[in-house]
């Protein structure tokens, strides 16, 4: 297996953080919602509101299972993945990522800030409800548990410098 999981809620950074890592590292970057939309033809919002959350969750382990095999091959190029923030909410996800062989690094950023990066974008606040600073950090209370308990890694993500500088580090000591 080659390569390095994401995790952390909506707006901690796995996509940014991911692709300024793949380029930097010249590795592959895959993001897992962007996987879903494709394959879909539309956004995870509109999806999950014309499917619910359960098929929604459902789908991504499908995407999540196709994944794991793909990066068992061989000649997978070493590819670093963000998963989507609510990864952990499904429990075929959780099993898998649980006995994935890949390292899944935690992006941990604390609540305010999580409101702070999501504040201004109604549309990636919608799934969950998201309408306030304290619906936040029940959503993030409820999930925190989950994404330590998958984990292999935690990394702070405050400032995007030196979570990279950490990411870059940890990586280097895996490849």
């Amino acid at each position: 297996m080659k390569g390095a999981y994401l995790l952390g809620f909506r707006g901690a950074g796995k996509t940014t953080l991911g692709r300024a890592l793949a380029a930097d590292l010249d590795l592959r970057f895959v993001d897992l919602d962007e996987r879903f939309e494709a394959r879909h033809g539309r956004s995870t919002v509109a999806w999950i509101t014309e499917h619910g959350e359960a098929a929604f969750r459902g789908e991504e382990a499908g995407l999540l299972r196709e994944l794991e095999a793909e990066l068992s091959r061989p000649e997978a190029a070493f590819t670093i993945v963000a998963l989507g923030g609510g990864i952990v909410e499904g429990e075929e996800s959780r099993a898998l990522l649980g006995r994935s062989a890949l390292p899944r690094f935690f992006l941990d950023v604390p609540a305010k800030e999580l409101w702070a990066r999501l504040a201004p974008s109604p549309e990636r606040r919608r799934v969950g409800n998201l309408n306030s600073l304290k619906d936040l950090q029940e959503l993030l209370a409820r999930r925190r548990p989950l994404y330590e308990k998958i984990s292999t890694n935690r990394v702070e993500n405050c400032d995007i410098n030196e979570s990279l500088a950490e990411l870059k580090r940890a990586l280097g000591s895996l490849r």
